[in-house]
């Protein structure tokens, strides 16, 4: 036992699903250290001596199959951490910063927190927000891949915004777990046409494994079934739905429109980033693209005002972006967004 607690203290279990992680193991779980009452790791099917340094580090170890599914094994592993009050569930091979900081946080957070986001970084990325803690019944794991964490019944999240805690990930998935992520989606389509996200999150992996031809076609056959969905709702829920579609829309033109950009094709780029400000003028991220990609200085000042006014730290979320895309044309349109907003 990591920590020792009185009877009625709330107890924190991190659990995770591991294949082949023996080398990562040590790290990670030093980084733990000071957060947990119990270290559950769920094997589902290693080859390496995963499971003997799981145990040897003080872990309890558990073994599933596996069934081309990480929600359900991430839910079968959660359910094997019980009991518990509160679930942190990362990935073997990210460090977690502020341990004990954490802790603190999630044994004091009021009744109506039942999750907690902490921010991720990932090699060559701008830190995001993602959800990893919740209490014990109030979590569920959807998506077969890129699975996502939702709430049961009361929406209560915390943020944990204590600047030492954080996740890092000191590499991004390599090529082969990208293959077999496109593998699972392509399986998953066939068996849920209409399932938008799928479709989304396959047009962003073929476009990271250098795929940007199919990225950019995947990104439209998204927005194609987008407008079918929209076109079968009832005029009250198409009225209703409209601020989520919108945004849907305008998240899969930017989509294609950097597949565009990738291929240096900054004319059509732009033409799509219009299509992203017309859709959602409220987005900020269709009038951050359409200023770093268009010709047209007086365009490039008034969508560069435009995502200054919705949102004022605009110009570090654009830093952000451009040097999780990188190029030396893009550095350059940067630098004269820059000049813009200053």
């Amino acid at each position: 036992m990591d920590v020792q607690t009185q009877e009625q203290t709330p107890q924190i279990a991190v659990v995770c699903i591991m294949r082949n992680e023996a080398a990562n193991l040590p790290r990670f779980v030093a980084s733990v250290k000071g957060l947990h009452d119990k270290l559950v790791l769920v094997d589902t099917g290693s080859t390496d001596n995963s499971i003997e340094v799981a145990k040897s580090l003080g872990a309890e170890v558990h073994s599933i199959p596996w069934e081309e599914d990480f929600s359900k094994a991430r839910n079968l592993a959660a359910d094997l951490a019980l009991p518990a009050e509160w679930l942190f569930m990362p990935d073997c091979d990210m460090i977690l910063h502020g341990a004990e900081q954490l802790r603190s946080i999630l044994l004091k957070a009021p009744d109506a927190v039942n999750l907690a986001v902490v921010r991720l970084s990932i090699e060559g990325g701008a830190p995001v927000w993602t959800k990893r803690a919740w209490r014990a019944g109030k979590g569920h794991w959807m998506y077969v891949v890129h699975e996502v964490l939702q709430l049961k019944g009361s929406q209560g999240i915390g943020y944990a915004e204590d600047k030492p805690i954080w996740l890092e990930h000191p590499h991004s998935p390599g090529e082969g777990s990208r293959r077999r992520h496109i593998e699972m989606l392509r399986h998953q389509i066939e068996i849920e046409p209409n399932n938008l996200r799928y479709r989304f999150v396959l047009a962003s992996e073929l476009g990271l494994q250098g795929d940007w031809v199919g990225s950019e076609a995947e990104y439209l056959k998204h927005i194609e079934c987008l407008d079918r969905q929209k076109e079968q709702l009832t005029p009250k829920d198409a009225e209703r739905l409209h601020l989520i579609w919108s945004i849907e829309k305008a998240k899969g033109l930017v989509g294609a429109g950097y597949a565009r950009v990738q291929r240096n094709d900054f004319q059509g780029a732009a033409e799509l980033f219009r299509g992203s400000c017309k859709v959602c003028p409220q987005w900020r991220d269709g009038h951050v693209s359409l200023a770093f990609s268009t010709n047209d200085p007086i365009e490039r000042r008034k969508a560069a005002e435009t995502a200054l006014s919705i949102e004022p730290d605009t110009l570090l979320a654009t830093a952000g972006l451009m040097v999780h895309i990188g190029s030396a044309a893009q550095e350059g349109a940067l630098q004269q967004m820059v000049g813009v907003l200053i």
